[in-house]
């Protein structure tokens, strides 16, 4: 197993038992460090050629956004197994584009993983159908950057509302000063 990211802290807090989420993992779980590598933060290029070699990537997040991770592995060469919390099951439903666990059921995801692994057939219907979920609905040139244009020229065609009295009075910037 590869483990690609440094021990700061990204999104939410620090452990409070622990110098970092690194050490309290593995102060909580038995690994064999022979098998077990953390590589620490690298290059994008690199960060892309350790996931070109998964066959399945987990991806575990409490109730949050949603990272650009997430839509980077909606790719042909690793099915995804996600927690099922809200952001992720904006993208993933399961059994249909990659498998949904309970984010704190460890043993689930290991059995979803391991069969995944052992389930070619399962594994690319479901890699195919993240693929074309992303694409469909994520692509920079067809879906988002059309959609970015849109929004930009809908709000630069309308008359912006005007700044309140009390905004200009409070120093709101840009606001009009209020004669005294």
């Amino acid at each position: 197993m590869v483990i690609v990211g440094g021990d700061e802290t990204s999104y939410g807090g620090p452990p409070g038992d622990a110098r970092n989420w690194r050490e309290k993992l593995l102060a909580e779980v038995r690994i064999d460090p022979t098998r077990v590598h953390f590589v620490g933060r690298v290059p994008y290029q690199y960060y892309l050629s350790v996931l070109q070699i998964s066959r399945v990537h987990t991806y575990l997040t409490y109730p949050f956004v949603l990272s650009w991770s997430m839509l980077s592995r909606c790719r042909p060469d690793a099915v995804l197994v996600g927690s099922a919390t809200p952001p992720v099951q904006e993208v993933l439903e399961d059994g249909v584009n990659g498998a949904l666990v309970d984010y704190f059921d460890g043993a689930a995801l290991l059995e979803r993983v391991c069969s995944l692994l052992e389930d070619a057939d399962t594994n690319e219907r479901y890699r195919a159908a993240a693929r074309d979920y992303a694409v469909r609905n994520h692509d920079l040139k067809s879906v988002c950057l059309p959609k970015q244009i849109a929004l930009i020229e809908r709000v630069a065609s309308r008359n912006l509302p005007s700044f309140s009295s009390s905004a200009a009075a409070d120093g709101f910037p840009g606001a009009p000063r209020r004669r005294r």
